[in-house]
């Protein structure tokens, strides 16, 4: 809390932020699902899992999103989804998440296009860590349609040096699940009826961190990062 309410006090502009330690003590699949405690903001979820943030009202299509200060987009797993410029959440899960920070009013630093606000998303980096810190996580799920229990699997490995200048931070996660839906659908077209779904899924996130601050006015970081789904 008072990591959050600093980021609050020393902005110009109307911001709210979650710290790492905050979306650890709740169990969050993602970003969104975190984000959904700040005021002013909803999500929209698909299959019981947050996938898109809207804020003070605004649609999805104008939230502006950037992770470590570069903007991302992305589309659905639905082949007739159209393209679009907000960002599928359900693929970053909130384990690899260091802080969030959600500006509900334009600054000149910030990138344009939020029209509803910007969703600034930090990851971690070493040097904020321990010398040598390990985090590992198992989860389950377990959906009574479907009748399975899905694993989620977390870890986290962090090192710095003995000058505390260079460090290297890697970490993943993994998950699956197995949805099923049942229910009846109306469509003006055919009518209506009863309708079935079932989809696997398994969601990937790697990223590596390279930290060089030789001096408190150069930082040098570099972040490689894979996220994937696949859904049939």
């Amino acid at each position: 809390l008072k990591q959050a309410l600093n980021v609050k006090r020393f902005s110009n502009s109307i911001v709210d932020a979650i710290s790492s330690e905050d979306m650890g003590k709740f169990p969050d699949r993602n970003v969104a699902e975190s984000l959904q405690r700040v005021p002013g903001v909803t999500i929209q979820r698909q299959f019981g899992e947050g996938a898109a943030v809207s804020i003070r009202g605004a649609g999805q299509n104008f939230t502006l999103t950037t992770l470590n200060g570069q903007n991302v987009a992305s589309t659905g797993w639905f082949v007739l989804e159209p393209a679009k410029r907000s960002f599928n959440y359900e693929l970053l899960p909130s384990e690899l998440v260091g802080s969030i920070e959600v500006h509900k009013s334009s600054q000149a630093d910030l990138s344009a296009g939020g029209v509803g606000g910007t969703v600034v998303i930090h990851t971690r980096k070493p040097l904020d860590q321990a010398a040598l810190s390990i985090f590992g996580s198992i989860e389950g799920q377990h959906q009574s349609d479907s009748g399975e229990t899905d694993p989620q699997y977390s870890g986290m490995m962090s090192w710095k040096n003995e000058a505390e200048n260079f460090g290297v931070l890697v970490s993943a996660v993994a998950q699956q699940r197995s949805l099923q839906r049942q229910g009846n659908e109306a469509f003006w077209e055919w009518g209506a009826g009863p309708v079935g779904f079932e989809q696997e899924r398994e969601r990937s996130a790697l990223t590596a961190t390279f930290q060089y601050q030789p001096n408190d006015n150069l930082d040098i970081v570099l972040n490689v990062m894979d996220m994937k789904m696949e859904a049939n």
